[in-house]
């Protein structure tokens, strides 16, 4: 199945989250987030089990949930504990689920990437919490840094940055804690890596 995030600006400024068969058509796809209230829901990673990691924000508050879907119905919101209050996006499972890393926002206005951080934390899947956050880039008004996203294997994690002048795409290394630029050609633009076969 696809799962996707469509916003909407009539009536009212909200994001909900859908899903479709990779066969559906248009008018076949079913609304996952919450049937009645308006909210600013955005799905980033799916578990094993079928759960996805969703974000909630409005402009008081971010929380963030694990959601059983029950397509075109109310599905199960189980809220995940989260670190502090400061928005997140562009989150992403690791592959063993027992970690996230995601794009920390520190001016709660999630269209502006020049104060966003990557950080990395634990994640309990069984008590809800994700907990323990590691920053691991440093923060720059004057760059961007964004996406990230796993290995397989899980020791390593890859965004982009544009802090050389132009887009490079850079690998984390959990167990080193060392940084590489993993980009061909340093002269051009390289953005929104991912690894091979693996799931947002």
């Amino acid at each position: 199945m696809i799962i996707f995030n469509r916003l909407a600006t009539v009536p009212s400024w909200e994001n909900q989250i859908y899903l479709i068969s990779p066969e559906g058509a248009i008018g076949d796809e079913l609304l996952i987030s919450h049937p009645s209230e308006t909210n600013y829901e955005w799905a980033n990673s799916t578990l094993k089990d079928g759960r996805i990691f969703i974000d909630r924000f409005n402009s008081d508050y971010a929380k963030s949930f694990l959601l059983t879907p029950n397509p075109g119905k109310l599905g199960k919101y189980e809220e995940i504990e989260r670190p502090d209050e400061r928005l997140w996006h562009k989150l992403s499972v690791s592959p063993d689920e027992t970690k996230v890393a995601y794009m920390l926002d520190n001016d709660r206005k999630l269209w502006t990437y020049n104060d966003v951080v990557i950080a990395i934390a634990d994640f309990d899947t069984n008590r809800l919490i994700v907990s323990n956050p590691k920053v691991i880039t440093e923060m720059d008004l004057e760059n961007i840094y964004e996406y990230p996203r796993w290995s397989e294997d899980g020791q390593c994690l890859v965004y982009d940055s544009n802090k050389s002048g132009t887009f490079q795409v850079y690998a984390y290394h959990l167990e080193s804690k060392e940084t590489t630029n993993i980009s061909p050609d340093k002269e051009r633009n390289y953005r929104f890596a991912h690894c091979e076969n693996m799931p947002k």
